[in-house]
């Protein structure tokens, strides 16, 4: 019954799809046009502009062994962070080493109770934040 029921709502949803796609076609766009169908009209995008720099970078614990791993906020509009590691704080000497489209990252292969400095950038369409604040990790021992 369950299973009969989920066929039965996605043919539904694939002739929905099918008669919105028909209106857009024949409505050539015209707000009053599709409303007058009873479909309701998209909310039109609207440029996101400058992202703010990642924040509320923090170590998360893990027991991996040379492990280190970290989290931040999200930037609403971010496509991509790029991940920078330094080994040292005084002059900190930051490296890439890893790009992800999550809010989170594991390093590996570190040295087991060693501590490693972490900073993150986010990319959008206008570009690449500075560093988000740094973040002291230890690799898990």
């Amino acid at each position: 019954e369950h299973q009969a029921r989920r066929v039965a709502m996605a043919a539904v949803e694939g002739l929905v799809r099918q008669l919105a796609g028909y209106v857009q076609a024949t409505s050539a766009g015209v707000e009053d046009i599709i409303l007058s169908s009873g479909f309701a009209v998209r909310r039109k995008g609207r440029p996101i502009g400058e992202l703010s720099r990642p924040s509320k970078l923090v170590n998360v614990l893990t027991n991996t062994t040379g492990r280190g791993s970290i989290r931040w906020q999200a930037e609403y509009g971010a496509d991509l962070y790029h991940v920078f590691m330094s080994e040292s704080n005084e002059p900190f000497k930051w490296e890439l080493v890893g790009a992800t489209t999550k809010s989170r990252f594991n390093a590996d292969s570190l040295e087991p109770g060693k501590f490693y400095w972490f900073a993150v950038t986010a990319i959008g369409a206008a570009g690449e934040t500075s560093l988000s604040e740094p973040c002291r990790v230890m690799a898990a021992a």
